[in-house]
């Protein structure tokens, strides 16, 4: 399955990373609300998540996605309770179905990431075998 998904992993994260690019630069006005650290933060999270994400997609590496993933799940966590606020504080519904794209999206991550802890405990298991070997374990 991870195969399968390669080429379109690496470019959902590549393009999370490119989104966080601009974001750095021109603050989105839901974001600067908040203030222009948490968007400096939240657009950070995006470009080293992604681009985490999609190094470790590339070198089919599970560590990248590892570290990488929780960086981006807390982006959108971040923007997700941002644009709540929003909708609080101005009355106006409308960005409601961007926080359960967001939700979603961030659903797919989580995911993601739990195959890269699978991968990794694998990876552990193999290495502690390996070492074993000789002590007659």
């Amino acid at each position: 399955m991870r195969v399968r998904l390669y080429w379109e992993l690496v470019i959902g994260y590549a393009a999370m990373t490119l989104a966080g690019v601009p974001a750095v630069i021109w603050t989105p006005t839901s974001i600067s609300l908040a203030g222009r650290v948490l968007g400096i933060i939240w657009a950070a999270f995006l470009v080293i998540g992604g681009g985490l994400c999609a190094f470790g997609t590339l070198s089919r590496s599970w560590l990248g996605e590892y570290v990488g993933a929780p960086l981006l799940i807390v982006a959108y966590a971040a923007y997700s309770a941002t644009i709540a606020a929003l909708v609080i504080e101005t009355g106006n519904p409308r960005p409601v179905g961007l926080i359960f794209l967001l939700m979603g999206v961030s659903s797919l991550i989580a995911h993601q990431w739990h195959l890269s802890v699978e991968e990794r405990r694998a990876a552990r298991e193999v290495r502690l075998r390996k070492s074993g070997d000789g002590d007659g374990l």
